[in-house]
């Protein structure tokens, strides 16, 4: 449950119905809470997470020049 909920928290995803659509739509039985998943499930879930941030836009304009980790030997002159 804290991978998921840390995944939720990386990924920017705080609206709890979100949480919850996004979670929902991995299993097929109505889901009350997280704590009802199954290993299986919350696998699915963790990578349903991650397939939902990769496809959330960056910040308006920025390329993914603008959006890496780590400064290159450019931004270190």
């Amino acid at each position: 449950m804290l991978a998921i909920r840390e995944a939720f928290a990386n990924a920017g995803i705080d609206s709890q119905e979100r949480r919850q659509d996004i979670a929902q739509s991995c299993v097929v039985r109505p889901l009350a809470s997280l704590r009802e998943l199954t290993a299986a499930e919350a696998h699915r879930v963790l990578k349903r997470i991650k397939e939902t941030a990769a496809a959330m836009p960056g910040p308006e304009g920025a390329s993914a020049w603008d959006l890496r980790e780590e400064d290159t030997w450019i931004d270190k002159l």
